[in-house]
């Protein structure tokens, strides 16, 4: 009797053990920064760029845009669409969420969305031979004061690419379209080489295949190269 007992009561500390760590569990990204799994996260967080995220009528950017999230805003996942997460014709994954009444799709990646209680992000790990990786702001903009020593930089792995500019602004003609994980070196022709344009947003002077044009010096578009 006493065996039985004892070995029951194992047994419950085992299961309520598993049921923690269940519990526990958040999402983690992929080594693209992508979400494809929820893990039974019901609350996600914009993550704190100025431009915020835009909200689409289905999984991809051919969808209607149907809300506009600004940064840091927290959402649910939606109620109305399995599998919460769904995949592009180019293998992306939305994530499904309710925004003020209205479901509509985000991409499920690290640079754009997060699990609320998510309060780590990666930081970019610089080559050996160079200083520390800058450490973006809050809003993930990098500054002429922390890139010091920092001449090769790579655009983030996301599958749109990074448009990059004549001057330091969207109002500046592309003249560039720089592919995921790109690697550039810094610009020779212009000092500083991080300027702002009119609406305080910093962007990097870099020399993509001989060409001096800008992008946004944001970790969600580019970081150091490794």
């Amino acid at each position: 009797m006493f065996q039985r007992v004892f070995l029951a009561a194992i047994a419950g500390s085992i299961t309520a053990a598993a049921i923690a760590l269940t519990a526990s569990a958040e999402p983690t990204a992929d080594n693209r920064g992508n979400y494809n799994s929820t893990q039974n996260a019901d609350k996600w967080e914009v993550i704190p760029d100025p431009a915020g995220v835009n909200c689409r009528k289905g999984p991809g950017v051919e969808f209607a845009i149907v809300a506009a999230l600004e940064p840091k805003k927290i959402v649910d996942v939606s109620s109305e669409f399995s599998p919460l997460i769904q995949n592009d014709p180019r293998g992306n994954p939305w994530l499904a969420v309710s925004a003020s009444g209205t479901s509509c799709f985000v991409r499920a990646n690290s640079a754009f969305i997060r699990p609320e209680k998510e309060t780590t992000e990666a930081t970019p790990v610089a080559p050996q031979s160079t200083p520390p990786p800058p450490q973006a702001s809050e809003n993930r903009n990098y500054s002429n004061s922390n890139i010091q020593g920092l001449e090769k930089w790579q655009v983030t792995p996301l599958r749109t690419g990074l448009n990059c500019r004549k001057g330091p602004g969207v109002e500046f003609p592309i003249v560039a379209a720089l592919e995921p994980n790109k690697i550039v070196d810094i610009s020779s022709e212009f000092s500083p080489l991080i300027q702002n344009d009119p609406r305080g947003n910093p962007w990097l002077a870099v020399n993509a295949s001989g060409t001096s044009c800008f992008v946004r010096a944001n970790s969600a578009f580019i970081r150091p190269a490794q």
